[in-house]
Order: C-alpha cells, then sequence, then structure tokens
C-alpha cells in the first residue's frame, strides 16, 4: 500500500519535467536549444561563439532582455524574435561589430537601452546611414570603448536620433569634439565623455540649445578652463581627474541651473573669490574639490571671512597641502589668523643661495692671495727679472762704483745679496 501510494507522485514529477523541459526546448527550436539560456525575463546568449545572431521564433513575451555580449559578431543581421516588441535592452558588448544592416531593429518598438560597448565602430561607420538609422531607435545608447577619434559635423542628429536621452561616448579616444558634432538632440539629458582624449572645454565644444541635465568630462586632458558651454538646464557638471591647474574667473557663471559641480582630483592650489558660482543666485548645492594641491595662504582667507552667509556648503571641504604645519586640515576648521603668506624659500632657493655665498667667499680667497702673493714663499718668483747690481772691486772707494745689469738667474741674486766695497752684505727683495 505504500508503495503505491508512493508511486504515482514520482511519476507527477517525472512528467511535469518532461513537460516544463518540452516547453523549454519549444522555445527555441531543435537546433537552437543549445546556444542560449533563458534566465528569468533575459535571454543569455553571451559567450557562445556566435558569428552571426540566430533566429528565435518561440521565444515566449517576458522575455525583456537580450544578451549578445562577448561573442565573435561582425555585422549584425536581421534576426527574428516572435515579440520584439517586448524588449526593452539589447547588449552587443564586446564583440567586433562595424556595421548594422538596415531593418534589424525597426519592430524594437520599445527598445530603451542599446549597449555596442567595445566593438569597432568608427566615425567612418557613422557614413552609413543605416547604422544610424538602427542605433538612433533606442533612448539610452552606449557606445564606449569604440575607438571613434573625433566626430564629424551631424554625427548625432536628430533625425535620427529624436529618443535620444542618454549617450555614452567614453573611452573613445575622442580627441577633439565641436558643437556640430552633437546637435539639436532635444531630448539628451545625460552626455557621458569620461576618459578620452580633449584639451579643451570651451564654449564651442557644445551647443548650446541641448537640454543637457548632467554632463561627465572627467579623466580627459584639460588643463584650463575659460568659457564653458552656455548649458542652462544643466545641474550636474563632473570634471575630475583632467590636470586642471587654472579657472577663469566667471567661467561657470552661465550655468545657471548647476546643483553639482565636482573638480576632484586635479591640480588646483588656490581659490579666488569668482573662480566657482558660489552665489546665492545660483542654485549649487554641493561642491567637490578633494584631492587637489590646495595651498592654504592669505589668498584663501576669504572662504572664512567674505563667504556670504546665505550660502551653505553640502559635503563641501578643502584639504590644505600647503603650508607643511596645515597639511592634512580642512579649511574651514582653520582661523584667518593661520592663513599667512610667509616668504618661505624652497629648498631650491636655499641652495642657489648657499651656491652664490660659497662663490662669493671663494672668489675673495683667490683674491686676497693674489694680493698678498709676494708674501708667501711658495709664490716667489726666482729669476727672469732684470735688476741693478752695484759693485766695487776696488778697495778705494774714492776710485767710484760699477753698475753691471743682469737678472735674476744669477745665483748670487737669487740668494738676495749685495755686496758693497766695504766687505758688509746688505740684503734685498727681488
Amino acid at each position: 500500500m505504500y508503495i503505491m501510494t508512493v508511486y504515482p507522485v514520482f511519476l507527477i514529477v517525472a512528467i511535469t519535467i518532461d513537460i516544463t523541459t518540452s516547453s523549454a526546448l519549444s522555445w527555441f527550436g531543435s537546433n537552437d536549444a543549445h546556444i542560449c539560456d533563458v534566465k528569468e525575463a533575459s535571454l543569455d546568449c553571451r559567450n557562445r561563439n556566435l558569428s552571426t545572431v540566430p533566429s528565435f521564433p518561440n521565444l515566449p513575451d517576458t522575455i525583456k532582455h537580450l544578451d549578445f555580449s562577448f561573442n565573435n559578431i561582425k555585422t549584425v543581421n536581421s534576426f527574428n524574435i516572435t515579440f520584439p516588441s517586448s524588449i526593452v535592452e539589447i547588449s552587443f558588448a564586446h564583440n567586433i561589430i562595424i556595421t548594422i544592416q538596415k531593418g534589424v531593429f525597426e519592430n524594437f518598438t520599445n527598445l530603451e537601452n542599446l549597449d555596442l560597448s567595445y566593438n569597432k565602430i568608427s566615425k567612418d561607420s557613422f557614413k552609413d546611414d543605416d547604422l544610424d538609422l538602427e542605433i538612433g531607435r533606442a533612448k539610452r545608447l552606449t557606445l564606449q570603448g569604440n575607438d571613434l577619434g573625433s566626430l564629424e559635423d551631424n554625427t548625432f542628429s536628430a533625425y535620427y536620433f529624436s529618443k535620444l536621452e542618454y549617450l555614452d561616448l567614453s573611452y573613445c579616444s575622442l580627441k577633439s569634439l565641436r558643437d556640430a558634432s552633437i546637435i539639436n538632440l532635444d531630448n539628451l539629458i545625460f552626455l557621458n565623455l569620461s576618459n578620452n582624449l580633449l584639451t579643451k572645454f570651451e564654449e564651442d565644444i557644445l551647443p548650446g540649445e541641448l537640454g543637457l541635465e548632467k554632463l561627465d568630462i572627467s579623466f580627459n586632458k584639460i588643463t584650463t578652463v575659460k568659457d564653458v558651454p552656455v548649458l542652462l538646464e544643466l545641474k550636474t557638471l563632473i570634471m575630475d581627474y583632467n590636470g586642471i591647474e587654472f579657472i577663469k574667473d566667471g567661467a561657470f557663471s552661465t550655468l545657471l541651473g548647476l546643483e553639482v559641480l565636482s573638480l576632484v582630483g586635479n591640480n588646483m592650489k588656490t581659490l579666488r573669490p569668482n573662480t566657482l558660482p558660489l552665489d546665492t543666485i545660483i542654485s549649487l548645492k554641493e561642491i567637490r574639490l578633494d584631492k587637489n594641491p590646495w595651498r592654504c595662504d592669505c589668498n584663501m582667507d576669504w572662504l572664512l571671512t567674505n563667504m556670504d552667509d546665505g550660502f551653505h556648503f553640502k559635503n563641501f571641504t578643502l584639504i590644505c597641502s600647503f603650508p607643511s604645519r596645515l597639511r592634512g586640515k580642512n579649511i574651514f576648521t582653520t582661523s584667518s589668523n593661520e592663513l599667512t603668506c610667509r616668504s618661505e624659500y624652497s629648498r631650491l632657493t636655499y641652495i642657489l643661495i648657499l651656491f652664490f655665498s660659497a662663490s662669493f667667499m671663494v672668489t675673495g680667497l683667490i683674491y686676497a692671495i693674489y694680493v698678498k702673493r709676494k708674501y708667501f714663499k711658495c709664490c716667489e718668483k726666482k729669476g727672469g727679472d732684470y735688476v741693478a747690481v752695484f759693485t766695487n772691486d776696488n778697495t778705494n772707494d774714492e776710485e767710484g762704483t760699477n753698475v753691471k745689469i743682469t737678472t735674476a738667474d744669477d745665483e748670487s741674486l737669487v740668494k738676495n745679496e749685495e755686496r758693497t766695497g766695504n766687505g758688509k752684505v746688505h740684503y734685498f727683495d727681488v
């Protein structure tokens, strides 16, 4: 009786498993059952060595995400999906895609996110209207890691990218950017230009009519900020790790809606009162200034004494790097008396002073030796000069004195001796 009761249970379970397996296989068809996996609302085709996109005619309408990343797809060809309108996200990241055939995403009417990061798409690829038309169907487009180099005029135009809200151009080796490259994208909210090779952030880099709310231009090579683009709706500007050394006074004054300004990890040493948009008119709520070599001296005293009481920083710290007595301290925890401008000579200055002092002393010593050389035996000159020698070979003084002109090479003269007729020897210096 016990066995008879349990056996039907096993039979039911086995039948259920068989039905479930058969249903899973029927989604793909017999040939494609081994290619991809269904995980909840996703079709996982990652790392399957695919060179083309397979078709899935029996895919259920519960699938929202298609992932074809980490394959060898060069051209995105048309593929059959039973319910394309159900798909909201497609990823082709880490393939070798150069082109996309026309009409591939035509029926994906609710597509929101298209990820084409780390492929072989170049600026020349955008000359193909089919590429523009297909990738312009999504609201969020990721082109990260494609070697674009530079963008030609009208690369992203409203004609194809009317729905685009998010554009990721990070790690694209961009060396330059002009306002005509990204133009009339009325719905664009977030633009990511980080980790490129841009050296300028000026007025003509982006069109003023863009309705951007967030711009990330961090990890580029911008060292000077003069006149930034007129982006009236911009709320967040991220310029971290660029090596910025100088910001022109009033450079950010056109960003009237700015709420967050991040300048982390640059090379800024001092702040002037008009460097940052600190006016209470501006809606600025947060400033990030960490990891800059700030010199906390009298030039920064205005931060403590002249700050408008109506302005309140949120998460705002400014950590001093110089002078050494204030290193590591937040300037807002110091007093005005500590922010002094002292004459602090650098090590190089001290070395130069020491060098010139030593040179002056050595020069003076050499000059003294030169002037007083006749008092030093080592410097005596033993010959070569003409001298007058008076001799008297007679014993009678009345007969007169003989005068002989000779040189100091004479052995008796080297001894500095003068002999007179009366037998006395007088010493003299030559």
